[in-house]
């Protein structure tokens, strides 16, 4: 029977994977839209006074950093995995969650070439927060040694800067209470990614 359950656990099924994927890029996206829509962030952004474009680059940012930093703690989560069977579970939907992404984006009639646009900007967020995360452990060393130590703490710290830049257009300044904000809005996001994950869903 528990032999059983283990098994089940872990499966990786193809439906159950896809499953899996299903809810959490809701989840992700979800958050995006309620952060797109708080009426806080869209005074700091002056939302308002930006025009069609600008506007939808904003919702796209929130949308990439929240499917990126679930593809970060994945990562990690997959390198601290003790078992074999929940080793591969967590590579299985790692690798489905992507192209799981982008057949939901056509579903909703998506056009191709807009999609392929969106694999780009995920790849180039990926990789940009992939290295950020090393740069900002080193800059916490000689100020919090154990946050710097921390590699979930560090994702965490580097989408959330990386939305904030990125909303900025890199015009970052100290004490902008939009950074606050994103850090209070992605936290529960983060956090439902690492329960899930430890939870195995």
């Amino acid at each position: 029977m528990f032999s059983f359950i283990r098994e089940w656990r872990y499966s990786t099924h193809p439906a159950r994977i896809e499953s899996k994927c299903r809810r959490n890029v809701f989840i992700g996206s979800k958050a995006a839209f309620l952060l797109f829509k708080d009426e806080e962030v869209r005074q700091f952004l002056k939302f308002n006074e930006a025009d069609e474009t600008e506007q939808d680059r904003f919702f796209n940012e929130m949308v990439v950093t929240n499917l990126v930093m679930f593809l970060l703690v994945l990562d990690e989560q997959i390198i601290e995995a003790e078992s074999s069977g929940r080793k591969e579970y967590l590579r299985v939907l790692r690798e489905n969650i992507p192209p799981f992404y982008y057949s939901y984006l056509k579903e909703l009639g998506i056009a191709a070439g807009y999609v392929e646009m969106w694999e780009k900007l995920v790849k180039l967020r990926y990789d940009e927060y992939d290295r950020d995360r090393f740069a900002w452990r080193r800059a916490f060393m000689d100020i919090d040694y154990e946050a710097a130590t921390n590699k979930q703490v560090m994702i965490f710290q580097t989408v959330a800067f990386g939305l904030y830049d990125h909303l900025r257009r890199g015009h970052a300044s100290q004490g902008d209470p939009l950074f606050k904000r994103i850090q209070h809005s992605l936290f529960p996001i983060y956090k439902e990614f690492m329960d899930k994950i430890y939870k195995i869903f």
